[in-house]
């Protein structure tokens, strides 16, 4: 469950009057970052400190779902903030690694 420092930043976003904010995230090899946070609507720069707690957000909300997201191939995607409805919905792109194993008996001679 989000804390409830999730839960203020949340409401603070929406008091502020943001409607849609979109994160981006990638990770692998045990290590995970938020890329990129952009307010879509309205379309204004975030400040600095505002930019840190929607990424502490944007962690939370992988966790609580998508616990291990940067483990191993890990994975990427996008998490949409919809401060109003108090959502946020994820999208998330597991890597995965394929292996197909291919025999043959080769006679020489």
């Amino acid at each position: 469950m989000i804390g409830l420092e999730g839960v203020e930043i949340m409401k603070n976003l929406n008091s502020a009057g943001f409607k849609t904010i979109k994160a981006t995230f990638d990770g692998s090899g045990d290590s995970g970052y938020v890329e990129d946070i952009v307010s879509v609507e309205p379309k204004i720069k975030l400040s600095k400190s505002l930019h840190s707690a929607i990424a502490d957000l944007v962690y939370d909300v992988l966790e609580e779902k998508f616990g291990g997201w940067e483990i191993n191939e890990g994975s990427q995607g996008t998490v949409h903030i919809y401060p109003q409805q108090k959502t946020c919905d994820v999208k998330i792109y597991h890597n995965i690694v394929h292996e197909e194993l291919e025999e043959a008996s080769i006679k020489v001679g």
